[in-house]
């Protein structure tokens, strides 16, 4: 038994805990640049003296969310005798978030054994204030009105100079062209997601995809400037929004909700126009 201790009820020492199997080492803080996004690398070491698979875990700490970290490349990753392995961890914060410190750990396991782990060192970040989205300038409806009233004057004029009429004094009646608003049920009036959209919707969706067309809006909701080597190229949207797809190419960048909405507006297109 060596110079253990023994006693009638077994060792009278606690045996010491197993060693750590890896060591995780990280820098003490990561920046954000203004679009909330950062990276920060994490070094894995295995400590256990013979070859194994480490399994990194990403853990969120001081009140961040997991869903706001990516581990590029994959979570088991095999590692030889004494083998080092850089991790890199990427940090994309919503803009609904509010301002405030937060932190990330990596954490690696055994993954023949993943109570067997170690933890790193918590990286902290401050997540700025999120960029002030502009007033809705409210002018833009009232020009698009004032076009829309003006375009739809000057395409009567042409009709009325163009199409024949029965004569005045005879007992028929002229037809007029069909009004926008007639293709529509009442209730209803076109999205114009681009100008031939003529999805019958609600007025309040409508107004949605006005703001949400606007080049400013978009421009909040997208990578800036433009990156084309990302996986969906200069249209791919951040990190909380999607494409609308109310056409086919509609790369708008707009809420999930948005995009639900949408659809089943693009399935009820049917039923919302005018008999």
């Amino acid at each position: 038994m060596g110079d253990q201790r023994t006693s009638e009820f077994g060792p009278a020492e606690a045996a010491s805990p197993a060693a750590a199997p890896f060591s995780v080492t990280g820098p003490a803080a990561a920046t954000l640049d203004g679009d909330r996004r950062g990276v920060t690398s994490f070094v894995v070491a295995n400590t256990t003296g013979r070859p194994v698979t480490a399994r990194l875990l990403v853990q969120p700490v001081d009140g961040a969310d997991v869903a706001w970290f990516t581990l590029d490349g994959p979570t088991d990753r095999p590692m030889t005798v004494a083998a080092t392995l850089t991790a890199q961890v990427r940090i994309a914060v919503p803009p609904a978030v509010p301002a405030g410190k937060r932190g990330v750990r990596l954490d690696a396991a055994l993954e023949e054994a993943p109570e067997q782990l170690a933890s790193g060192p918590t990286v902290a970040f401050t997540v700025s204030e999120p960029k002030k989205k502009p007033p809705f300038r409210w002018w833009i409806i009232a020009v698009i009105v004032g076009a829309l009233l003006v375009l739809g004057g000057g395409a009567w004029a042409i009709w009325a100079l163009v199409v024949p009429h029965d004569d005045p004094t005879s007992n028929s009646q002229v037809t007029a062209p069909p009004a926008a608003a007639d293709k529509c049920r009442t209730g209803y009036v076109y999205r114009l997601a681009r100008p031939d959209d003529l999805v019958c919707v609600l007025p309040a969706s409508a107004a949605q995809v006005i703001n949400d067309n606007d080049p400013l809006t978009q421009a909040q909701r997208k990578y800036n400037p433009p990156d084309p080597t990302r996986p969906y190229g200069v249209d791919e949207c951040l990190p909380g929004w999607v494409w609308r797809n109310a056409y086919s190419g509609d790369v708008a960048c707009v809420t999930v909700d948005t995009r639900t909405r949408t659809a089943q507006e693009n399935a009820d297109a049917s039923t919302h126009a005018a008999p």
